[in-house]
């Protein structure tokens, strides 16, 4: 019996029989493997023995409060804004979160000025705000409806 056909005869059980396929089904992806087990353990014993050589900094509170994404430099093209961060990733954002850079010309667009030490974007001639970090988190112009950008 090939996977189509046992999909079929699956999809053709009463419905509490599907559940208990589907149950087993899942019990067996998230069954223990001692293998992988294994190299968690090995992996999680390496770091641990790092830290307390000094070979690994932790990661304090205060260190995360202060990793901030910071804009190195900023590119477009069709239908893209382009931001590269200080700490080397790469984000990209659709113009139609921001309906003024989506209708600006590209001169327009290629006006910005990366602020706050890498934490804003701004155009003065479209009067257009954006927080890095915001654009991280996935929020687009709060300031206009979707509906504009279409």
């Amino acid at each position: 019996m090939n996977t189509e056909q046992l999909i079929t005869e699956a999809c053709s059980l009463p419905v509490e029989q599907r559940a208990q396929v589907l149950e087993r089904l899942l019990q067996s992806l998230s069954a223990s493997n001692s293998v992988i087990d294994q190299a968690w353990l090995s992996l999680a014993q390496r770091r641990h023995d790092e830290l307390i050589s000094g070979k690994l900094d932790p990661v304090t509170p205060a260190r995360l409060t202060s990793m901030k994404p910071l804009a190195k430099s900023v590119r477009f093209d069709d239908s893209m804004i382009w931001v590269n961060l200080a700490d080397g990733r790469q984000l990209g954002v659709p113009l139609t979160f921001f309906p003024r850079l989506l209708q600006a010309q590209p001169e327009e667009r290629a006006a910005v000025i990366i602020s706050g030490d890498g934490l804003g974007l701004h155009w003065d001639e479209l009067d257009e705000d954006i927080s890095v970090p915001a654009l991280l988190a996935g929020q687009g112009d709060m300031t206009a409806s979707r509906k504009l950008a279409a």
